[in-house]
């Protein structure tokens, strides 16, 4: 665009990687402040490393396709681990809220390296080219896609009021039938008719080794979630194959009463096939 330049990344903001700090689990203590990771806040702590406006890109344990979102803004007394690259923008000349819709807009896979962890290492992120409109010209850009982006959350929420709606009605229709005394109808144990098996049971990681895990946080509405907060197993792939998920298998949490099953139940879809099963969650 004519008056427009194209600069690094690593020109336009100060990198802040070597303040970040990991914290495992065990070792986290209970607090009011965000635990931020690649994918956002993974917990709260009782310490902070930064207070301030900042921009947060995955580094890895993230994804990078246009649309993805893997920059996002954090704001205040915040933790940060190393899965988040941490980013203070020069904003004499660039805005934090230009360089998160730039960076989320672009297909940045070809900075990416690693085949069995993907990862946006400090040296390619530098690296990104982000273009330069003048600050005037990137407020009014900004708030342009704030508008919009807006008005779809706006329909987002309505369509989401829509669903629950349909929902209360469809779960409205299965009490009317199960409560009729259905002539014809027989009763069967699960154990009868399908084949049942729990999940995996082992300590599990947020570093991304091995392969993710389903937990009952990600069966939700009858559906199998990607929250982007999911943990992985470090397994064989002998034992991954052995709890796989597979096309039309049917999973309920375990903790919930067997009556419930019909409505917390899930068919696993494409998203599953890639993905094992923690043990709360049985097969049929």
């Amino acid at each position: 665009m004519k008056g427009w330049s194209t600069q690094p990344l690593g020109d336009l903001c100060g990198i802040l990687d070597s303040k970040r700090k990991p914290i495992t689990k065990k070792d986290r203590i209970a607090g009011p402040y965000p635990y931020y990771g690649a994918t956002g806040v993974l917990d709260f702590v009782a310490g902070f490393l930064f207070d301030e406006e900042l921009v947060l890109v995955g580094e890895d344990g993230a994804k990078w396709g246009a649309g993805e979102n893997t920059a996002f803004s954090v704001a205040g007394k915040v933790w940060v681990n190393n899965h988040a690259h941490v980013l203070r923008p020069n904003r004499h000349t660039l805005l934090d809220s230009w360089l998160i819709y730039y960076l989320n807009g672009s297909d940045l896979a070809p900075f990416i390296t690693g085949l069995t962890v993907p990862k946006l290492n400090q040296a390619k992120l530098r690296e990104i080219p982000v273009p330069l409109p003048p600050l005037a010209e990137q407020r009014r850009i900004v708030g342009v896609l704030d508008e919009a982006f807006a008005g779809l959350e706006t329909l987002r929420a309505n369509a989401e009021k829509n669903l629950n709606n349909v929902r209360l009605l469809f779960d409205s229709e299965v009490d009317t039938i199960f409560a009729k005394n259905c002539s014809g109808w027989t009763d069967k144990k699960i154990g009868d008719i399908a084949k049942t098996q729990y999940g995996l049971s082992i300590s599990m990681n947020e570093e991304a080794k091995g392969y993710k895990i389903f937990r009952m946080g990600e069966l939700q509405d009858g559906r199998l979630i990607d929250t982007g907060r999911m943990k992985y197993a470090d397994i064989s792939k002998d034992e991954f194959i052995k709890y796989q998920l597979r096309p039309d298998d049917i999973l309920f949490k375990g903790i919930i009463p067997l009556r419930q099953v019909d409505r917390k139940s899930a068919k696993t879809n494409e998203i599953g096939r890639n993905f094992e099963r923690q043990n709360r969650i049985a097969f049929l």
